[in-house]
């Protein structure tokens, strides 16, 4: 595997804050903005772009809103970095319009060899800044209120501190929370195929069968992302199936680059009732509420959605709930959908 390692720098810190990182090639820009946002302890509020000297248009997260999108952006989600790094190269990340924290980002070093588990910080210098201080120049007029106790916003200043300052930032802790959260597994898609205005080809899992298999997921049953093959498969288990399936789908499963979904018990169920009875008005909604109460609440709730007539709204509503969490999940673990 193929890893870039790069350091990144908040513009204008004295000393200047930094981190050494490595990420490997096959991520999206939109992947690299969730290791920066874990390795400087920011909280992912706000928008953000990425400006590369040879792109026109800055690579952001695009939300289908013309209030937020001006409309000659590019999804960062549907960007590769791999094209645009290269050793000695330098390129900017943007975060929070209004703070405007800048990072400059320089790339290091290009390891083709490297077989680490990546992303993770290898080197870090000073403490992660505090989220929505009006920027560079904002926090440090903070720390000096903060350390002056004579000032008389000194009091305010330190009760905001506490509640808002990250914890002192640790290597160890961010790349064990890398380790869990954002490991990225190596999507198949054709690195020699020339790029489409930018935009690196791939192949794309079909977010309905991935929203399928999260529903017909049970305890004999589990669903995995075949990451060679680009497609959900299932998971049969031997008191399901008998042994001669069971030994088929174990073959299958074991025999490719595998990524396992969620299972049932990771799945909110119950806060997506609840979110459908809060949306519901007057006496469905007050019925709705006291259903999703207490002990025996999935079964109250489907009977009560019966009586009411609304099983198209709440299974439609079911429905694109899980189309969100699928969407979430693929993009967390860099895997495309269509």
């Amino acid at each position: 595997m193929t890893t870039y390692h790069l350091k990144v720098t908040i513009g204008e810190t004295e000393p200047p804050v930094w981190r050494k990182i490595a990420v490997p090639n096959h991520i999206t820009f939109h992947q690299l903005h969730l290791v920066i946002q874990e390795c400087f302890q920011w909280q992912d509020y706000h928008l953000y772009k990425f400006e590369l000297p040879d792109v026109e248009s800055p690579i952001t997260r695009l939300f289908g809103d013309p209030f937020i999108d001006e409309g000659n952006d590019i999804d960062a989600r549907e960007m590769l970095i791999d094209p645009y790094i290269a050793k000695g190269g330098r390129f900017r990340y943007i975060y929070d319009f209004g703070d405007w924290w800048e990072h400059v980002i320089d790339v290091l070093d290009i390891d083709p060899l490297d077989d680490a588990r990546a992303p993770r910080v290898t080197a870090s210098q000073g403490e992660s800044m505090i989220e929505d201080a009006g920027g560079v120049g904002g926090y440090y007029r903070i720390m000096d209120i903060l350390h002056d106790a004579r000032n008389p916003r000194h009091e305010e200043i330190e009760r905001w501190v506490e509640w808002q300052a990250p914890k002192p930032f640790s290597a160890d802790t961010a790349n064990a929370h890398m380790d869990e959260l954002l490991y990225f597994p190596k999507a198949a898609y054709s690195s020699s195929a020339a790029p489409d205005a930018g935009i690196c080809p791939a192949r794309r899992v079909k977010l309905r069968d991935v929203v399928d298999a999260l529903e017909y997921q049970s305890d004999a049953l589990a669903a995995y992302i075949d990451l060679d093959a680009v497609e959900v498969r299932m998971l049969f288990f031997e008191d399901f199936v008998g042994q001669e399936e069971y030994e088929r789908s174990l073959r299958e499963f074991e025999s490719c680059n595998s990524l396992m979904l969620p299972r049932p018990e990771e799945l909110d169920d119950y806060g997506v009732m609840r979110s459908f009875a809060l949306m519901q008005e007057g006496v469905a909604g007050d019925r709705l509420k006291r259903a999703v109460e207490g002990r025996g609440a999935f079964k109250r709730f489907k009977s009560e959605v019966a009586k009411l007539g609304i099983e198209e709204d709440w299974l439609a509503f079911r429905d694109e709930s899980r189309a969100e969490t699928a969407r979430d999940f693929l993009e967390a673990n860099g895997v495309r959908w269509a």
